[in-house]
């Protein structure tokens, strides 16, 4: 008894050693087949021109989403369209937008509504990161930060949700506001 008691306790500290990060729920959790997850749901990216939205954007449509991509660089923004058309044989929508172009962002919406209709997942990942002490950030700067990483963030998610239907549920963002503040004296 005391072998198969022991069995059991290596078995489960193994489990929670593989999963320790909280991926054992998402092990067990059932899941629908690959490729259906996100299947025709709208989802729109943006700073979708590289790094995490690139990503993000390679796998919605890979999911089977109808995906608009956004980013200032429209060439950048056709490179990954065109990346997806050969990876997966769907291309995204190519939208280029400034999302700190307020103006800008109520047209992109209008765009996309009248395209697609509701979006579905809104990605906020359009940002960038500062790495200087803030002492030594000058006020101009964080205020171009707090622009694009903060304030048009909301502005597209409120214009975005006063489009919403019930059936238009999720929003993503990602921040990119760091900093180093000031050391001790």
């Amino acid at each position: 008894m005391s072998i198969l008691f022991a069995l059991v306790i290596a078995t489960l500290v193994a489990v929670f050693l593989r999963f320790q990060d909280a991926d054992f729920l998402l092990y067990i959790m059932p899941f629908k087949e690959e490729g259906k997850h996100f299947k025709n749901e709208v989802v729109w990216i943006t700073g979708a021109s590289s790094g995490i939205g690139l990503s993000f954007a390679e796998d919605m449509v890979r999911e089977g989403a109808h995906v608009i991509i956004s980013a200032r660089n429209k060439t950048a923004l056709e490179e990954v369209a065109k990346g997806c058309t050969r990876l997966f044989g769907r291309t995204p929508f190519v939208l280029p937008l400034d999302v700190t172009n307020i103006q800008a962002q109520t047209k992109a919406v209008d765009t996309v509504t009248k395209k697609f209709g509701p979006v579905n997942i809104l990605v906020l990942n359009a940002g960038r990161s500062q790495r200087n002490l803030a002492q030594d950030t000058p006020l101009a700067d964080t205020e171009e930060i707090m622009q694009l990483n903060f304030i048009s963030q909301v502005s597209l998610a409120m214009k975005v949700r006063m489009r919403l239907t019930k059936t238009a549920k999720r929003f993503c963002t990602i921040s990119f506001v760091t900093f180093h503040f000031a050391d001790y004296y």
